[in-house]
């Protein structure tokens, strides 16, 4: 039962990393979407934070990180990112927590 509890935490951490990726996913594929939609996975993270404490919102962050570079940003279903601008912003927001 304690294995249990204690996974809520990550559940829950990825289930809200796969809805505000397919969000953003959604937005950018309707053209209408933000030039750097990494910065929207930060509120959530925030509040991960304060309810559920720092593991589960590293997890979060680097679950971010990889689904933002896979499916946000050019060439889009690669980790390959085209612009260092970019990358530097993808692999800087996890260490603003």
């Amino acid at each position: 039962m304690g294995i249990k509890i204690q996974g809520v935490p990550f559940a829950v951490s990825l289930t809200v990393v796969c809805l505000v990726t397919a969000i953003l996913w959604y937005v950018k594929r309707s053209g209408i979407g933000p030039l750097h939609p990494v910065f929207f996975y930060l509120l959530p993270i925030a509040l991960l934070t304060m309810l559920y404490g720092r593991l589960p919102a590293l997890v979060c962050a680097s679950v971010a990180m990889l689904c933002s570079a896979f499916f946000l940003y050019d060439p889009v279903y690669s980790f390959h990112v085209s612009n260092r601008l970019k990358s530097v912003i993808l692999f800087a927001s996890p260490c603003w927590l």
